[in-house]
């Protein structure tokens, strides 16, 4: 829950007009998740991102589900946990955050 607040607090003063966050859902994903069921509810739920914080980024069904992501146009960014510790990782997605459209 850090990183979302910290998400929070770093859109809201990153630039001269906040940007307010929507969270659609949050859901752990383990080895007997289903890609296509996560996604579908991702795309009906209007995100425009996907962020997944995992231990292995090499992880098939973390790649699958990012894959398919990326075909609907949905950004995804799949960080380690290990990265979560690095400070400009929470800078760096609020821009890219800053930089995507609204709601598909």
């Amino acid at each position: 829950m850090g990183l979302i607040r910290n998400l929070d607090e770093r859109a809201g003063t990153v630039s001269k007009k906040p940007v307010y966050l929507r969270k659609v859902m949050l859901k752990p994903f383990g080895p007997d998740a289903e890609v296509e069921g996560v996604f579908s509810k991702i795309k009906a739920l209007k995100a425009v991102m996907l962020l997944a914080v995992v231990e292995n980024a090499k992880d098939p069904k973390i790649l699958e589900l990012a894959k398919t992501c990326a075909g609907s146009k949905i950004k995804s960014n799949v960080i380690t946990a290990a990265d979560l510790a690095k400070r400009n990782i929470v800078f760096d997605m609020v821009i890219e955050i800053m930089l995507l459209g609204s709601e598909i």
